[in-house]
């Protein structure tokens, strides 16, 4: 009888479940920004000027980059410019 898989197993390993929990982070602050997951998902998916044209959803690979798109969002949030 083979040991049952851990969550962590299941979901592609630590590295992907730390990404898909900063996704959900992320997400979630972007839909409280910008009123919807519709505008959220767009803005996520697009390059921006604040990240230096980068598109955001691709930062989430590491904390650095969640951390970076969370504070552009915090800024978007309280109309910070530049």
């Amino acid at each position: 009888m083979s040991p049952t898989p851990s969550i962590v197993t299941l979901m592609g390993g630590e590295q992907a479940l730390g990404r898909n929990v900063r996704i959900a982070r992320v997400a979630s602050h972007a839909v409280d920004v910008f009123g919807s997951s519709e505008r959220a998902a767009a803005w996520l998916r697009r390059g921006n000027r604040g990240l230096g044209g980068v598109v955001p959803l691709s930062l989430l690979d590491t904390d650095i980059g969640a951390e970076r798109v969370d504070d552009v969002l915090t800024r978007i949030e309280h109309a910070v410019i530049g």
